[in-house]
């Protein structure tokens, strides 16, 4: 059983969000350029809120989460992981060294039972350290580093993780087409299958793009996410809303509309439906939409 990692991790939301960037505002020439980063960026942060599934040890489930850089579900799968092996076998520190992922590459690391109580508890952590880590043939190589530190932590009459306060750190973390640095602050509850997280200067570096930089929160209950705050897409700041909450399949969005906002008032609309996902322009004061462009969720995971 895998047992992950140890010594700490951080969390929080900014305390001063930038405002929207006069910079750039968007155009028919330029807003493709800023839609696709954004939204690629979207799959980092944002992911169904089903977390009784999500919590599942299921190993698949967790390097799919692991390769698609969704930070939600990746410290989702790392507490179910950390969970039993705690209860099971007691002990300060426990060392993994160099886990096979299943295809290739390996998952090192520790886990800290702080308190040595036998139970997951408050103050206890973990952490990853993926080398060129692949779970079938065909990935893209896994590496960096995760952390975790556990703030709070319940559980159900079967031992099962009820609610849960974590701090995470990436630092490097991810495949080729998908980096990931910085702290996220998260809070899960399996009795109403919610969660909240808040992303602080939290960067999503996809090939060689300009990393994108979250500042924002994102609160799902069941397969529904809302989210709010501001993203910076090549080194210019745009508010993001979500007028009409999204709605999650198994693992991209399936319904809902988000907002990218300039400070002029344009807006790109990003509307999601069972196939495909639309960006849609509109210049300040418009109401018929100016320009758009129909692509797919799976093929922005893949820029």
């Amino acid at each position: 059983t895998l047992v992950l990692v140890a010594c700490g991790g951080g969390g929080g939301s900014s305390s001063s969000v930038p405002p929207a960037s006069a910079a750039a505002p968007f155009s028919p020439a330029n807003y493709s350029t800023i839609a696709t980063p954004a939204a690629s960026s979207l799959i980092s942060v944002a992911s169904s809120g089903n977390i009784v599934g999500a919590l599942s040890a299921d190993s698949s489930n967790g390097g799919f989460a692991l390769l698609r850089g969704d930070s939600v579900g990746i410290a989702r799968w790392a507490l179910a992981r950390m969970n039993t092996p705690v209860r099971e076998n007691p002990k300060a520190v426990q060392s993994i060294d160099n886990v096979p992922c299943g295809f290739s590459g390996t998952l090192s690391g520790s886990a800290n039972d702080r308190d040595n109580n036998g139970d997951l508890s408050a103050g206890d952590s973990l952490s990853i350290a993926a080398s060129n880590c692949r779970f079938v043939s065909g990935d893209l190589p896994l590496n960096g580093n995760f952390s975790m530190t556990v703030n709070a932590v319940t559980f159900n009459a079967f031992g099962e993780v009820r609610t849960a306060s974590l701090g995470v750190t990436f630092t490097n973390f991810g495949a080729a087409g998908n980096i990931l640095n910085g702290a996220v602050s998260m809070q899960l509850d399996t009795t109403n299958d919610s969660y909240s997280a808040s992303y602080s200067n939290f960067t999503s570096t996809r090939g060689s793009g300009t990393p994108t930089v979250a500042n924002l929160t994102v609160s799902a209950v069941g397969s529904q996410v809302t989210i709010a705050g501001t993203i910076t897409v090549n080194n210019n700041t745009y508010t993001l809303s979500t007028p009409i909450p999204l709605s999650f399949g198994l693992t991209y969005p399936i319904a809902g509309t988000f907002r990218l906002t300039d400070a002029a008032g344009g807006r790109i609309d990003f509307v999601s439906s069972a196939s495909n996902v639309v960006f849609e322009l509109y210049l300040p004061g418009d109401s018929v939409r100016d320009a758009q462009i129909t692509t797919t969720w799976a093929s922005l995971d893949n820029t």
